[in-house]
């Protein structure tokens, strides 16, 4: 008890006056704000991913746009597998894939769309570019199967026209309105850290004293 009343006369002489509080309240979550904002400004938030386009054809054009318009990825175009390759193990670029020379003719001929993913790791981005490649791969999938059952005069043309209509229902990664200006957004985010900060330190204060037992004072 007397290791929580000592808390207590520390914090109140701290930041119980205009002073304190400046100093140890509102100056801490203006610097943790700006440092959020100084992270959260570098770059704009997509991942940077490379490819090398091997067939040229629509589909493999396809690819690309659905990737784009998913708003996640930041693409780099480079001429040779071996190139990407390179860019990714020096690190340049979180992931990459490839689009194999035939990638059309296999798709429209119902072998399926075949992508060649390039990774260093295992990792949260790798997975997301992963899980988007495989969705497109399905769609594409897809929309050749719908083409050939339609029983259409031009399989690819009707594919394609499918997969146009796909790219219309994609939503781009945008950040959400939350009605504030973004100023306000990072200061609150400072403020929220610093009361986290000090619900840990009385956490564990309380739990300290719960542990610890108090010592007998020395008598003269």
């Amino acid at each position: 008890m007397n290791s929580l009343l000592i808390a207590a006369n520390l914090i109140r002489r701290t930041i119980g006056n205009v002073k304190g509080f400046l100093l140890f309240i509102l100056m801490p979550a203006v610097v943790t704000s700006a440092m959020v904002w100084l992270v959260a400004s570098v770059g704009d938030g997509r991942t940077a991913v490379g490819y090398a386009d091997l067939d040229g054809g629509a589909a493999a054009q396809h690819v690309i746009r659905a990737l784009e318009q998913t708003g996640r990825y930041k693409l780099c175009r480079y001429e040779s597998e071996r190139e990407l390759a390179d860019m990714v193990a020096d690190r340049e670029v979180a992931a990459g894939f490839v689009i194999p020379a035939g990638f059309e003719e296999d798709w429209l001929a119902g072998r399926g769309p075949r992508l060649t993913l390039i990774r260093l790791m295992l990792d949260e981005k790798s997975v997301m570019l992963e899980t988007d490649l495989d969705g497109i791969a399905r769609a594409m999938a897809g929309a050749a199967a719908a083409a050939e059952h339609a029983g259409a005069a031009d399989a690819r043309e009707a594919a394609m026209a499918v997969l146009d209509r796909h790219l219309l229902g994609l939503v781009g990664g945008k950040k959400m309105d939350t009605g504030r200006e973004g100023g306000m957004d990072f200061l609150a985010i400072g403020f929220s850290l610093n009361k986290l900060k000090f619900s840990l330190f009385f956490s564990l204060s309380r739990k300290i004293s719960s542990l610890t037992p108090e010592a007998p004072l020395d008598r003269i």
